[in-house]
């Protein structure tokens, strides 16, 4: 629907993309025809279409127009329609804070009815050949020391006559990233996200941006550095960046920085004393990316850097370098059941794993005193399921996740150290990137099976980026109809906080089998008895 344009409210749908699905061709503007001119300068405390050398002695930076800018010129016809006319920068006007705007086609419009100008003109849409709002796109270009063109939506108020002096200002801020990293290390981009949008439609009115896109890809900005295959980083100086965000963006921001060595992730300490402001730079403190921005922490001991992995819709997991449990005589990490916060080692390597045949309650079962004791399941039952290790009267799906799978919530009884917790279902399914997981179980792709250490496993791939987390085949306690439980080197299940569908004893895990003939892997998403001793990988909360 065509949006409304009048001088009290202007609803404008704005967007810094060049194009969009609904762009039509906008109009010629190096057609033969009326040629009109006008000036048009940048609000010093406005946002500005890039910045010119150094601050100046009021602590500002001078703005400054671009070589390549165009405006476009929304003249009111009737309370529904407005025709666009696109004005590019004068010759010599680049590097100026004023500047002329010339139209070599201006058939119809007229100075002296009102009129008012937006940058940039490449974000307009056109509807039958009417303006009908503006779309930003979620991608921006590196510039060295500044951003990139187009990136900045300006808008002037009204307008009567070419002499009206066209001042633009802007709703947008800027996030000054200020990066070091080893000195053979580039970055190719970086990935702004939020819980709130930072892209899409919006709504312009009053001077103010609202957008209005709900879908995930409306909540991310890319600034694209790999025009000159990637921007290098110094150890020893930081390297700016910066990106355009909608002034007022504090809500769930977070960082994925992407080199051609690795992919990085950091959560950005913004809030309402400290968030991006219209026509200001919000500059962040150095980040060094050679030092650990998600560290693993267990039992004291820094285990190294949590590993960020893209999923395929584009959502990020922070996944922990080791399995839960990890130490110099468990280097797989331990063994847990379902709810509980603390593991066992393993029958095969020496560990004395203290079989109890009782169902505690919770209270016992989860006190520290009773942490080296493993819990036999109850009775096989006819759902196919081989009991919980707890009392029936204590069994709950939501020991490790508060039952909420969508936004898990870490409880008590969860093993993963401070920071950390156990991923749900849906996330765990996620590292077989490409590949949808189900109950049917698949080979996994020859080049993610690889050993470690001697140890056969599998290497979870980042859909964006060159990260990866291997995942070891090592040992599991399982629990047969028997009542007997059985270790193994051939298979490793995976917990999720998860519980499962079957009945009130399952839970969800993903299995990964060696096979001792082939020597393939297979993963397989599965339900198994929470009685049963398997391993965690945590992911950062």
């Amino acid at each position: 629907m065509r949006k409304l344009f009048n001088f009290f409210a202007a609803a404008l749908v704005m967007l810094a993309a060049a194009s969009c699905e609904k762009n039509e061709v906008l109009p010629d503007n190096n057609s033969e025809g009326k040629v009109v001119t006008l000036k048009a300068s940048i609000n010093n405390g406005g946002t500005k279409t890039s910045l010119g050398g150094e601050k100046g002695s009021d602590d500002k930076y001078p703005v400054l127009w671009s070589e390549g800018d165009a405006i476009a010129v929304i003249q009111q016809e009737d309370l529904n329609d407005g025709s666009v006319y696109i004005f590019t920068l004068s010759e010599g006007g680049a590097g100026k804070a004023s500047a002329s705007f010339e139209c070599n086609n201006a058939n119809g419009f007229n100075p002296d009815l009102e009129y008012r100008a937006v940058y940039p003109a490449s974000s307009v849409v056109l509807s039958d050949g009417k303006f009908d709002g503006y779309s930003f796109s979620d991608t921006q270009s590196y510039v060295q020391n500044s951003f990139g063109v187009g990136a900045m939506p300006m808008q002037t108020s009204m307008c009567i006559g070419t002499e009206c002096p066209l001042s633009f200002t802007n709703a947008f801020g800027v996030l000054k990233l200020q990066l070091k990293g080893a000195a053979d290390e580039k970055v190719t981009s970086i990935v702004v996200t939020s819980n709130d949008p930072l892209s899409g439609e919006a709504i312009l009115m009053w001077g103010s941006i609202v957008l209005q896109g709900t879908a995930p890809e409306n909540k991310k900005v890319t600034l694209d550095c790999s025009a000159t295959g990637g921007v290098a980083l110094n150890p020893e100086t930081a390297t700016y960046f910066h990106i355009a965000l909608p002034a007022g963006a504090e809500s769930g921001l977070s960082l994925m920085i992407h080199t051609d060595k690795a992919s990085y992730y950091k959560q950005v300490p913004v809030d309402d004393k400290n968030k991006v402001v219209a026509g200001s730079i919000l500059a962040m403190p150095v980040l060094d990316l050679t030092e650990h921005l998600n560290p693993y922490i267990e039992n004291g001991v820094d285990l190294g850097d949590g590993i960020p992995l893209v999923t395929t819709d584009g959502s990020v997991i922070v996944w922990a370098p080791v399995n839960c449990g990890y130490d110099a005589n468990h280097k797989y990490g331990l063994l847990y059941q379902w709810g509980r916060k603390y593991g066992q080692g393993y029958t095969d390597k020496g560990d004395v794993v203290n079989f109890i045949d009782e169902r505690p309650t919770l209270a016992t079962g989860a006190a520290e005193a009773n942490r080296n004791k493993f819990y036999k399941g109850d009775a096989f039952n006819s759902n196919g399921g081989y009991g919980d290790w707890l009392a029936k009267e204590d069994r709950s799906p939501k020991l490790w996740n508060g039952g909420n799978e969508e936004s898990p919530v870490k409880t008590e009884y969860d093993p993963c150290p401070e920071g950390w917790r156990v991923p749900t279902n849906n996330e765990l399914v996620t590292l077989w990137v490409g590949t949808q997981v189900s109950s049917d179980s698949k080979t996994a792709p020859s080049d993610q099976v690889e050993k470690t250490d001697g140890i056969k496993g599998f290497w979870a791939k980042s859909e964006v980026g060159v990260n990866k987390v291997f995942f070891p085949v090592y040992y599991v306690l399982n629990y047969d109809s028997t009542g007997t439980y059985t270790g193994g080197g051939n298979n490793s299940l995976y917990w999720s906080s998860t519980a499962g569908n079957s009945n009130n004893a399952m839970s969800e895990v993903l299995m990964m089998a060696l096979s001792t003939f082939s020597g393939n892997l297979t993963l397989q998403a599965t339900e198994r008895s929470r009685a049963c001793g398997y391993s965690v990988r945590c992911v950062k909360e």
